[in-house]
């Protein structure tokens, strides 16, 4: 299995863990519990209460969602069984990440407003969609 195809299947993973985590920090009432971004009260390690640790959890998780969508970009562009698409498809992942980190950084700035929250899972779902077209059209489409 290429590492390509290896870190598509993580990146699915991950970002639907990271909807999950996102959907007990909603549930929870934690979403303010660090009030600052992307610190959290001005720690890089904040005292872990119950609603603290939530919250940093999700920030946490959020790093190695980036982490494996930087690594696809790059096996995608490095690994020649890759498609052109899937290369394509990889960078828009990562664009769209970065519009999912601003809402995220919004929506704790912003106090939870309503409409933010809601483009902040909107955004979520759709990386996560297109991240299984990415693997799927890997899967079906080799180069």
């Amino acid at each position: 299995m290429s590492n390509f195809l290896k870190t598509a299947y993580f990146s699915v993973f991950a970002v639907y863990i990271m909807i999950v985590i996102g959907g007990i920090v909603s549930s929870t009432e934690s979403g303010l519990a660090c009030p600052d971004w992307p610190l959290c009260y001005g720690q890089f390690i904040p005292d872990l209460s119950y609603h603290i640790f939530i919250e940093f959890f999700h920030r946490l998780w959020a790093l190695l969602v980036t982490s494996s969508i930087i690594c696809l970009v790059y096996f995608s562009w490095k690994e020649k069984s890759v498609p052109n698409r899937c290369l394509l498809i990889s960078i828009i992942s990562l664009i769209l990440l970065s519009f999912q980190v601003f809402l995220g950084m919004l929506t704790v700035i912003t106090t939870l407003h309503p409409l933010i929250v809601s483009l902040h899972l909107a955004f979520a779902t759709a990386l996560f969609a297109l991240l299984i077209y990415n693997l799927l059209y890997f899967k079906y489409n080799p180069k």
